[in-house]
């Protein structure tokens, strides 16, 4: 893969880990607002635009992935042992520090969690379900790759219907319209791979069919519509269910069809120019590869860096907002750049190693 591609997805990364922290912000900060007050709003709004954030990780896992593998002999116990190597120790070494801040330093009380679940399914923090949910891919990749390059369109219509009935049962379960004897709430929902698959299949997908211009931009222009329309759409039905169900968990969460029709868009356009970023920002998108590079770090250690920020900075104002977004994000840096000189640990799913 040549070089500037490499960089161009390294900065979807970095918009990605943006994104994130970006999310998790906002979500702290929701609760020191009034309810429809314009910074509440605001927040709501800035929630939904980051929705792209772990839809792009997962697609351009499966670039990356699908690139990679395209020409190259598949041996799955050397691919297994490259994604052990090069996520779990960072994984059990944040997953140990947050473990034991939040149990025995944070001052609110936690339930006791099994063992297993802390380790196979992220429990220590919530936003640890994503290693869990990529490993899932990582382990189903070899028979991905064998449909892939058998019944291609056959593939993209299972990962779709798969994730669209996903998105139903979270539609029916969270939003209480039929009781499914058990609980399938968010973190239920993101850790499941079936969440995220057409996201991994539609990276495939991009690293291994070449369009034509035409095609291309025909495909640019559908997927500017589709980011416009959903993100319209994902507000006007984000407020619904707020004002149905007064809960915000169940308001923003990325399972539900306006979000994806944005995310869809968001992912096809970035994969299909991703080199546009690096581009647009000249001399400055050095820092944003830089960023994209560290972002596996940065996803891992950033809620620890938040909870500590905030037991010294109260958000009573947007401006404060921006500080803690912009505190987190330099303090979280910082403990990715220090952990890649100590550990001597390559980026998250760099694109030269795949």
């Amino acid at each position: 893969m040549p070089a500037s591609r490499d960089e161009g997805l390294d900065s979807i990364r970095a918009l990605a880990i943006f994104a994130v922290i970006g999310l998790h912000v906002v979500g702290f900060s929701f609760y020191s607002f009034p309810k429809y007050s314009p910074s509440w709003n605001l927040l709501l709004v800035l929630d939904q635009i980051f929705r792209f954030a772990v839809p792009s990780f997962v697609a351009v896992s499966g670039y990356v992935l699908a690139s990679k593998y395209a020409h190259n002999a598949f041996v799955f116990t050397v691919f297994f042992k490259k994604r052990i190597l090069r996520v779990l120790p960072l994984y059990f070494f944040f997953s140990f520090a947050i473990f034991y801040y939040t149990r025995f330093l944070y001052p609110e009380p936690h339930g006791a969690i099994p063992l297993w679940k802390i380790i196979f399914l992220g429990k220590t923090d919530y936003h640890l379900y994503f290693v869990s949910m990529i490993f899932q891919f990582y382990l189903l990749f070899p028979l991905f790759l064998f449909f892939f390059n058998k019944f291609r369109k056959a593939l993209l219509v299972f990962a779709l219907v798969l994730q669209m009935i996903v998105y139903l049962i979270s539609a029916l379960a969270m939003e209480k319209i039929f009781d499914f004897g058990f609980v399938f709430g968010d973190q239920q929902q993101y850790v499941f791979f079936g969440t995220w698959i057409f996201y991994f299949v539609l990276g495939m997908l991009f690293a291994k069919v070449r369009f034509s211009d035409d095609k291309t931009a025909k495909l640019v222009r559908i997927s500017v519509f589709f980011l416009i329309f959903g993100f319209f759409f994902m507000l006007v039905d984000t407020y619904r269910l707020f004002l149905a169900t007064g809960d915000l968990i169940t308001s923003l969460r990325s399972t539900r069809l306006p979000v994806f029709i944005y995310t869809a868009g968001f992912v096809i356009l970035f994969l299909l120019k991703h080199e546009l970023i690096n581009r647009f920002l000249g001399r400055f998108s050095k820092w944003l590869i830089y960023f994209g590079r560290e972002s596996f770090t940065v996803y891992l250690v950033h809620t620890l860096v938040l909870r500590i920020v905030l037991l010294n900075l109260v958000v009573k104002n947007l401006f404060q907002v921006i500080l803690l977004f912009v505190i987190t994000v330099s303090i979280s840096i910082l403990i990715a750049e220090l952990t890649r000189r100590i550990f001597e640990f390559p980026g998250f799913l760099k694109s030269k190693n795949g």
